[in-house]
């Protein structure tokens, strides 16, 4: 089997027989019912159904990892479609649909050549005037190899050898023949309006209208026929092309992973492409695999079939279509790895609102299309080694409950760097910090929210409704006190890990994330080290929406996505240091899709909020330190600055700089009671040593008694804080 190279122009030798075979059947009817009679076979027939004309019948939305993926018009036509000359007009749609993803394309290819040869360019001119012929020669091939058929022509002889067998063969040759007709007609069509419509030009319009329009046609060719000269690529040391992905070429490729076209010996049929398009940024190839085999089975083999298309392993991407059955394949093969595309845009970022009750625009997937979720009654986590976009993953999340005025942000900061800051004006608490009174301020908050969760539950069972949930309408009465809370915590693992507070905030975590959804409450975590020892089974299982980026082996990944993700393909561990912004993204019960989160950048973030402040308070949903009833958080003070506080430089009962760990126990919890009360060495030297300062022996006398034990030296606390002049105040 060989691959069809679009630079070769004519019939392969064996073409002779068949068309001869065909000439008596492509006399077009003399009736105008007949002719849209044979258009509509020619549109709706089986043969067509494995050209790039075919097509799926439309629909708005298609369900993607627990949300939607939407936005697609150029579908695959069914049985259903209009006949005639309307068949023939919805072909020619969808033909023009198509177009400016080809043209986008094509003025990609062109631009990254030119500018890797600009140095050229003053020659290009006289080039594309010599070049013309050859580029006008290459698209009349390229038609006539459309109008005959030619890609497919393997493809369509082996359908014939199957039919041939089940005595199906004419009825084959007769679709056949009723797509070709179909294509001369509109060829014929089509060259006479443009012949009509070049002479009325001619006649009706200035003559430099004429000229310019004549340059314009001579440099298209040109320009093509410069775009597809091989020697000329070669002489630039312009790239090869990568092959035309044609439906035996398709074919070719699958066969290479051991999945054959052909049928198997006890009569099984092989596998069998079903249609093939041209979408944004890519083609997409429709394919039923034979009986045994899943799409599941090409996703593992994901690098061997790339190797077999020519492409990086970043363009090809297969995925399955379980609505229909296992054995449906949906090959989606991109013109460029998705880390190489425009920073995907949010769709809110600059205008709208959102209802955290419908889908809302998170990501795109590879097809260009939205990937949506619906937040409320949903609790997510997001999983990835540091920098590759996990916080920015969560601040879009944020900012998608921000631009929804009735939900009540909790954003905890534990990574400390300022990445939810822009969520200050409007959200109820907002934390920043890893110490132990942020972690006290945090097990408080979560408390309050426990305590309001009962509180909403009360109030549902009181609600005279027809289901015991929580609408949008009920939302909005602030009387009930309903509205929808959203949880942020990024490195979450560094509260459940607290040796003061981490066991309690676990605790608190579980009961929002099993039993808050019901009651409008939302938990998003983020973290860098995503394993049982790190982030709780109980909790993590709870989850509903996972997004996984980068990570570093399988166990992380199947934390995250849950458990068989990797040994069913989706591999995030396979994700490169490149690969920034790329996530599969999995919602309950559904597969995981693979997505490209929105960036969202600070700025952006920030015009955002103030968007969301001026809907909050004209809503009156201000609370919390946005509305001044909780203080800010102004106190950046550690430990450390508690330690220096209740320890004096010229101590005279340590007259060394050296103090037991259990002296300064019993000194911070006089001095901050509400902090420190019930503390002991241990967990004094435990804080201690996470900002740097570690436990010593210390020889001392205290209350009568004497001897060695653990305790702290103040120069080390001096010299860690440094020129630090913040104030424990």
């Amino acid at each position: 089997m060989t691959t069809p190279n679009e630079h070769e122009g004519g019939y392969p030798p064996d073409d002779a027989s068949e068309i001869a075979e065909l000439e008596a059947l492509l006399a077009l009817p003399s009736g105008p019912e007949a002719v849209g009679e044979s258009i509509a076979d020619a549109t709706l027939s089986g043969a067509d159904a494995n050209t790039l004309d075919q097509g799926r019948a439309a629909s708005p939305s298609v369900e993607v990892a627990g949300g939607e993926v939407g936005d697609e018009d150029d579908e695959y036509e069914d049985d259903d479609a209009p006949g005639g000359v309307l068949a023939l007009l919805d072909g020619l749609r969808s033909l023009t649909g198509r177009a400016p993803s080809v043209a986008r394309r094509e003025v990609d290819q062109a631009t990254s050549w030119l500018g890797s040869n600009w140095v050229l360019i003053p020659l290009y001119p006289l080039i594309a005037v010599v070049l013309a012929p050859y580029g006008a020669g290459l698209l009349a091939q390229r038609h006539w190899t459309w109008v005959w058929d030619l890609d497919y022509k393997t493809h369509r002889a082996e359908r014939r050898k199957a039919a041939r067998a089940a005595g199906e063969d004419a009825e084959i040759r007769k679709d056949y023949a009723a797509l070709l007709r179909a294509r001369w007609f509109a060829t014929v069509g089509l060259s006479l309006a443009g012949f009509v419509g070049a002479l009325l030009f001619i006649q009706f319009t200035p003559w430099w209208a004429t000229w310019a329009a004549l340059f314009a046609l001579v440099g298209s060719m040109g320009g093509y026929g410069i775009a597809r000269a091989p020697w000329l690529a070669k002489a630039t040391g312009r790239k090869a092309k990568a092959p035309t992905i044609t439906i035996p070429f398709v074919t070719e490729a699958l066969a290479t992973l051991g999945i054959s076209p052909e049928p198997s010996k006890r009569g099984l049929p092989g596998l069998e492409i079903l249609g093939m398009r041209t979408l944004r940024g890519g083609v997409e190839v429709l394919v039923d695999l034979p009986p045994g085999k899943t799409a599941e089975d090409v996703v593992k083999l994901r690098n061997r079939l790339a190797s077999a298309l020519r492409r990086q392993k970043g363009c090809v991407w297969p995925s399955g279509d379980t609505e229909v059955h296992e054995a449906r394949l949906v090959l989606f093969i991109s013109d460029k790895p998705l880390h190489k595309r425009d920073a995907v845009k949010w769709k809110h970022a600059k205008s709208g609102a959102t209802n955290v009750f419908e889908p809302i625009a998170l990501a795109e997937d590879v097809r260009h299309r939205d990937v949506t979720a619906t937040l409320m009654f949903n609790s997510g986590i997001i999983g990835a080694v540091p920098r590759m976009g996990k916080t920015l993953a969560l601040r879009t999340i944020g900012m998608a409950m921000a631009l929804d005025p009735r939900v009540e942000i909790h954003a905890y900061d534990l990574k400390a760097t300022g990445d939810l800051d822009s969520l200050g004006p409007i959200a109820h608490a907002l934390r920043v910090g890893d110490s132990t009174d942020d972690m006290k301020f945090i097990r408080d908050d979560l408390k309050r929210l426990v305590e309001d969760r009962a509180r909403r539950a009360a109030t549902i069972r009181g609600l005279s409704v027809k289901e015991k949930k929580i609408t949008s309408d009920i939302a909005d009465q602030h009387e009930l006190g309903l509205h929808p809370i959203g949880i942020l915590i990024d490195e979450c693992h560094i509260a459940f890990t607290d040796a003061t507070y981490g066991k309690e905030i676990a605790a608190l975590c579980e009961d929002l994330v099993k039993r808050g959804p019901a009651t409008g409450i939302m938990l998003w975590l983020a973290t860098q080290e995503p394993n049982n020892d790190m982030i709780p089974a109980s909790i993590s299982r709870a989850c509903t929406y996972r997004w996984c980026l980068m990570v570093m082996d399988w166990r992380a990944n199947d934390v995250v996505l849950g458990n068989g993700a990797h040994a069913a393909g989706f591999a995030a561990n396979n994700f490169t240091t490149n690969d920034k912004g790329l996530a599969y993204f999995r919602g309950e019960g559904e597969s995981p899709a693979l997505v490209r989160g929105a960036y969202i950048d600070i700025p952006t973030s920030e015009k955002i909020v103030e968007r969301a402040l001026i809907a909050r308070t004209e809503g009156g949903w201000l609370s919390g330190m946005a509305a001044g009833e909780i203080a800010a958080d102004d106190d950046r003070s550690t430990i450390l600055h508690h330690l220096i506080a209740v320890w004096p430089e010229n101590d005279p009962a340590w007259p060394n700089g050296k103090v037991w760990s259990e002296v300064l126990a019993e000194r911070l919890a006089e001095h901050k009671p509400t902090l420190y009360d019930g503390w002991n060495a241990t967990q004094v030297n435990s804080a201690a040593r996470r900002h740097g300062v570690k436990a010593r022996d210390v020889k001392g006398r205290h209350n009568g008694t004497e001897g060695t034990r653990k305790g702290l030296v103040r120069a080390e606390i001096v010299t860690e804080l440094g020129t630090d002049t913040t104030t424990e105040d």
